[in-house]
C-alpha cells in the first residue's frame, strides 16, 4: 500500500500520525510519500518519517514531485539517505525529468514513481499512439504505459478501478516498442532539452479528453515496473553521495 502525506503533518521534529498513515488495527504501510515539500524543513520531516518507521507505522518513505535540487538537499539531512523514492509526473507530454532528474536518480539506484502516465487519458486520441497501438493488438494506453516502464528503474501507477483494469494494466509489460516505435513518438513529443520543474511539460500539450482510465493518480495503491505486475517502490540500497 502507498499512500500520500503532507509535510504539515510533521511538527517541530515529532511525528503526529494523520488519517492516512496507517492504525494499530491494519498492517503497517508498505511506503508513505511526501506529496509537496511546503514550507516545513526537511529534517523535520526526515525524523517524523523515522518516527513512524519506528513505530511501526510504515516500513518505507519517499517523496513526490522533488526536483534535483530538492533531493540532493534530502540527502544531506540526517536520516534523507532512507528515502526509497520519489514520484514524479511522467509521461509522453511529460518528460522534463529526462534532463537532470532521471538520470540523477539512476545513478543513486533510486527508483522513480511516474503518476499520470497516460496524462489523464488526454494520449488515447493520439494518432501516432493508436497506430503503433493497432500493430501490437493493444490499445493507446497500454502503449503509453509501454513507452514509461522501458525506462530503467521506472515505475508506473496508472488507475486501475477493477480486476480487469490491472490486467489490462498488466498487458503493457508484454509490449517491447522497437526503435521505429521510440523514433516516431519522440518525433510527436520531443524530448527536454532543458530542465524544469520536476516532470513538467517540455513537449506540446495534447486536446482535453480525459478518460476513465486516469483521472485520480494520486489514490492508486499499487504500481507496475519491467520486472513485476503489481509493485511500488521496492526497497534499495542506501544513497550514497
Amino acid at each position: 500500500m502507498a499512500t500520500h502525506s503532507a509535510a504539515r503533518r510533521a511538527h517541530r521534529g515529532h511525528a503526529k500520525p494523520s488519517s492516512s498513515v496507517p492504525t494499530t488495527q491494519l498492517p503497517s504501510g508498505d511506503l508513505y510519500l511526501l506529496h509537496w515539500r511546503e514550507s516545513v524543513p526537511l529534517e523535520e520531516t526526515v525524523e517524523a518519517f523515522s518516527s513512524l518507521v519506528r513505530a511501526g507505522k510504515i516500513r518505507n518513505w519517499g517523496v513526490s514531485n522533488f526536483d534535483v535540487a530538492d533531493m540532493e538537499e534530502l540527502i544531506e539531512v540526517p536520516g534523507g539517505e532512507a528515502v526509497q523514492t520519489n514520484q514524479v509526473l511522467y509521461n509522453l507530454t511529460r518528460r522534463g525529468i529526462e534532463f537532470d532528474l532521471l538520470p540523477w536518480c539512476r545513478k543513486r539506484a533510486l527508483p522513480g514513481m511516474a503518476y499520470s502516465p497516460i496524462e489523464h487519458g488526454r494520449l488515447l486520441n493520439h494518432a501516432t499512439l493508436q497506430k503503433i497501438a493497432e500493430q501490437y493488438d493493444a490499445s493507446p494506453a497500454q502503449v503509453a504505459l509501454a513507452w514509461v516502464l522501458r525506462q530503467p528503474g521506472v515505475v508506473a501507477i496508472p488507475k486501475a478501478s477493477n480486476p480487469e483494469h490491472v490486467q489490462e494494466n498488466r498487458a503493457a509489460l508484454a509490449i517491447h516498442l522497437t526503435k521505429n516505435d521510440l523514433q516516431a513518438l519522440d518525433r510527436e513529443f520531443p524530448p527536454p532539452t532543458k530542465t524544469g520543474p520536476a516532470g513538467d511539460a517540455i513537449a506540446p500539450k495534447q486536446p482535453p479528453n480525459v478518460s476513465r482510465c486516469e483521472r485520480m493518480p494520486q489514490r492508486a495503491v499499487c504500481g507496475i515496473s519491467s520486472r513485476s505486475s503489481a509493485s511500488v517502490a521496492v526497497p534499495r540500497a542506501t544513497i550514497r553521495g
